[in-house]
């Protein structure tokens, strides 16, 4: 399928949405913000861990954002989103969309200096429930098996 084609495909007010969507899940991740968090996700929603193969409900996200506003480290997380691609769901799904992106999490350990700790990519699912884009399934990785 060439590239134009996946573009039509995809509305641009959906595309929005669905970034949008992202911004404030990272946001809430950022800040500690559980039901900012919770309101980000579909019913049933969890993250795969690449490279672990571990399944993880939501919540283990929202504990992490939660329990890391207690550290003076954990609280200078933050989650830096690059490429950003939404493309229509491969199974079919009028009412999901495959999102993929690289992100970065840094954090202050050192100030004023900020480290990249991580650099990953997902590849997602989201899905339209009552008129509201929500996250259904998270698939990260890290950019390099090595990284701990």
């Amino acid at each position: 399928m060439s590239e134009t084609a996946v573009l039509s495909d995809v509305s641009v007010e959906e595309r929005v949405l669905i970034r949008d969507l992202y911004d404030r899940m990272y946001w809430a991740l950022n800040t500690g913000d559980a039901e900012g968090i919770r309101a980000c996700w579909a019913p049933g929603g969890h993250v795969v861990r690449g490279g672990v193969g571990d399944v993880i409900d939501f919540e283990k996200s929202v504990e992490i954002a939660v329990n890391g506003q207690q550290d003076p480290v954990g609280k200078t997380t933050q989650h830096h989103v690059t490429n950003f691609i939404v493309d229509p769901d491969p199974k079919g799904r009028d009412d999901c969309r495959a999102v993929r992106m690289y992100f970065i999490v840094t954090l202050v350990e050192s100030p004023p200096e900020t480290r990249v700790r991580w650099s990953c990519r997902s590849h997602d699912t989201v899905q339209r429930i009552d008129g509201r884009w929500l996250i259904l399934k998270r698939e990260i990785s890290l950019n390099h098996p090595d990284t701990k």
